[in-house]
């Protein structure tokens, strides 16, 4: 499952058929890599922020104009590609890509792309949780997370090379080993859950399941985008759509039994 995917649903869901013609002509014209500018281009990062059990999408305040950053465009080669309004008004840009949405089109996909993260973030950092296991190093019984692969949300279990487990403090920005026997170089392995990545327009979804469909998706993007445009009777409607297939979907898995849910208000 694509992000693509879930925004072609939530746009089912929204009722903006010109866009989901589009979106659905451009799924079938994309079949090289060499047309994948759009998920490319589309989508400026967004930090999670989880403070009194909310969450925030970022620098929306701006209109979602994305024009700083589709201004250039690494293209297969290497080289750097300017695009300007010509190259989104349906003529050939400098990659050969025809592309056929205009500004607007671009401005709500980026919003739409965003509110997907935001969906994303929450659901791995409130029901899903992403794991990973590394070997770590300790000295002087202290590890720093700076040196993961992934942004630590969670440490779930530390264990010697011999499979014993250890006792650990996280703190801010390192793990304390309390069993640590040597002060220095003493290898463990380390399973954490982490928070997931930004994806943009073509990415793939990463989810400790795959019972969970793009459309169960798409109600927590169409939420978003609904409080975002202050239609708030339908983002109450898309809420209560969300929560419970979601909270359906953990109750008829393994999941729930193998993690901690933290409970999520729905406003």
């Amino acid at each position: 499952m694509k992000v693509i995917d879930v925004i072609e649903d939530t746009l089912i869901l929204l009722n903006k058929k010109t866009l989901l013609e589009k979106v659905q002509q451009y799924k079938l014209e994309n079949q090289d890599d060499t047309s994948a500018l759009l998920g490319n281009i589309l989508s400026k990062s967004i930090s999670p922020s989880i403070e009194d059990g909310s969450m925030s999408l970022n620098n929306v305040e701006d209109g979602g104009n994305i024009e700083n950053s589709i201004n250039t465009v690494n293209s297969e080669d290497g080289e750097s590609v300017a695009n300007n309004d010509s190259e989104v008004d349906g003529e050939e840009d400098g990659t050969g890509i025809v592309s056929i949405f205009d500004e607007n089109d671009l401005n709500e996909l980026d919003i739409l792309v965003r509110c997907f993260n935001l969906v994303y973030s929450e659901i791995c950092v409130y029901f899903l949780p992403l794991i990973k296991e590394e070997i770590v190093i300790f000295n002087n019984n202290r590890f720093y997370f700076n040196t993961l692969q992934k942004n630590i949300l969670e440490a779930l279990t530390l264990q010697d090379s011999y499979g014993n487990k250890l006792k650990f403090r996280q703190n801010f920005d390192y793990l304390l080993c309390l069993d640590c026997k040597d002060n220095k170089n003493f290898p463990a392995i380390l399973s954490y859950s982490y928070y997931p990545d930004v994806l943009m327009l073509e990415n793939d979804i990463q989810l400790p399941t795959n019972k969970l469909s793009s459309y169960l998706f798409a109600f927590g993007v169409a939420r978003e985008f609904c409080v975002l445009e202050e239609d708030f009777e339908n983002a109450d409607i898309w809420s209560i759509r969300f929560e419970s297939g979601l909270q359906n979907l953990i109750q008829s898995t393994s999941m729930q039994k193998s993690f901690n849910l933290k409970e999520r208000r729905w406003e």
